[in-house]
């Protein structure tokens, strides 16, 4: 399988780049955000050491 081009990426997930100057730039920050996950994803780590989502979702109303 071919890799698409990040800006054909972006239309297929119907994400809108406001220029073409800003398209690098963009596809340099998801580069960074990909390699940190990457990063925090290799730290072994116990069960009770794993991050956790400090938000919680209000209760659907009845």
């Amino acid at each position: 399988m071919t890799e698409l081009p990040f800006k054909t990426r972006m239309e297929v997930l119907g994400l809108r780049l406001p220029t073409e100057a800003e398209v690098p730039k963009l596809e340099e920050l998801v580069k960074d955000l990909d390699r940190a996950a990457a990063f925090i994803r290799s730290i072994e780590r116990s069960y009770a050491e794993e991050p956790v989502n400090v938000f919680s979702l209000a209760p659907k109303a009845a």
